[in-house]
């Protein structure tokens, strides 16, 4: 699931540093952007505006700070083995590292913002994506460029590996998705009606799942042949995810409709949320709960029977980020308020993860400027 975060994580970023231009205040600069779990769940990875990424143990305890970025960082992963942390920023390059903070490579786009940086199915290579350039890029680990995809005439919103990691899957505001050999050639386009804001394979590697502006959600074959269509209700889709197992489809629309379907396109559920935007959601590893984040107000979990079972709550700022645990029996929430959260499914609060010493500083600062 999360190589297909691109579209999300530019929308972040775009919005995190256009909050931190209009504030222009010392504390948007620790903002936590984004929060993952570690494969095995027992590490948090964070991402900051200060230019960090930062690994934690679940009671809080900074492990590594990885410096060397210069610009804000918004996305970081774990290899598949957890040995390794990649990350990508506006400085336009992303980095490898060991656990201890050390750069092992630096994957440089020249002039190219990379919006997002993921590994491998077998974590032997890394996808970028400099999405406004209109390309991706295959490296090895040593950061050297292997292929370079040019085709797409728009913006590219998403871009993963096939769960053999042997093609590519790219999608664009030109009104397409497109499979990618490793070599750079396009196998297939997946044509649309409008812009394209993400597309994801099956786990099976044998279908496609593409989300359009055009209000609707598409399946398809690998050949480019469409196998059924899933419509909203209201605004657009936000996001269309196979419900783990791959025999099912849930969508969410920018006005809080969840929706599960079966493949044939038939409507098993529909869940209305809050009078609200939606800005993500996902699905538990058992495909039994839905994790909701509107931005602006606490994280929600859902049963798929449209029951409300718990509200996450304790932040103070705009929530970027929600996700389960690899077991799904937690969940970490990231916020402009500069702290990440990890709470049980309960909503009771386990861990917060703050900076206190960069807190405390960031206070400090605001005091001299109200002195003054």
């Amino acid at each position: 699931m999360k190589t297909t975060l691109t579209y999300l994580l530019l929308l972040i970023s775009t919005v995190s540093l256009a909050q931190e231009a209009k504030s222009g205040s010392s504390s948007s600069k620790n903002r936590i952007n984004t929060a993952v779990f570690s494969p095995n769940g027992t590490k948090v990875l964070t991402t900051s505006s200060d230019n960090t990424a930062k690994l934690w143990d679940l009671k809080g305890k900074v492990i590594t700070t990885f410096k060397g970025h210069s610009r804000n960082v918004y996305t970081a992963s774990f290899s598949p083995d957890g040995s390794r942390v990649l990350t990508a920023s506006w400085d336009s390059s992303a980095k490898l590292w060991d656990l201890n903070g050390n750069i092992i490579s630096t994957f440089n786009s020249g002039l190219d913002d990379i919006n997002s940086a993921i590994f491998s199915p077998d974590g032997s290579k890394v996808l970028t994506v400099s999405a406004f350039h209109k390309t991706a890029k295959l490296w090895d680990l040593n950061g050297n460029i292997i292929t370079t995809f040019i085709g797409h005439t728009g913006i590219i919103h998403s871009a993963e590996f096939a769960p053999d990691g042997n093609s590519i899957l790219t999608a664009a505001t030109d009104c397409t998705a497109r499979i990618w050999n490793l070599q750079g050639i396009i196998i297939t386009t997946l044509p649309h009606p409008a812009t394209v804001n993400s597309a994801i394979f099956s786990p099976d590697g044998t279908k496609v799942l593409t989300q359009c502006q055009d209000h609707t959600a598409k399946l398809w074959d690998l050949a480019g042949n469409a196998i059924s269509s899933f419509r909203s209700k209201g605004l657009p889709i936000r996001c269309a995810l196979f419900v783990p197992g791959g025999k099912k489809v849930f969508t969410a629309t920018w006005n809080y409709n969840l929706n599960i379907w079966e493949l044939d396109g038939k409507e098993l559920t529909a869940i209305k949320g809050p009078d609200n935007i939606l800005w993500s959601a996902v699905l538990s590893p058992d495909g039994k709960m839905i994790l909701t984040n509107a931005g602006n107000e606490p994280a929600k979990l859902w049963n798929t029977n449209g029951t409300l079972v718990t509200t996450f709550t304790g932040h103070n700022g705009w929530i970027n980020s929600a996700v389960f645990s690899p077991d799904g029996t937690k969940v970490l929430t990231s916020s402009a308020d500069n702290t990440a959260k990890l709470y049980k499914t309960n909503g009771d609060l386990i861990t917060t993860f703050e900076d206190k010493a960069r807190t405390n500083n960031v206070k400090k600062h605001s005091k001299k400027r109200i002195s003054k």
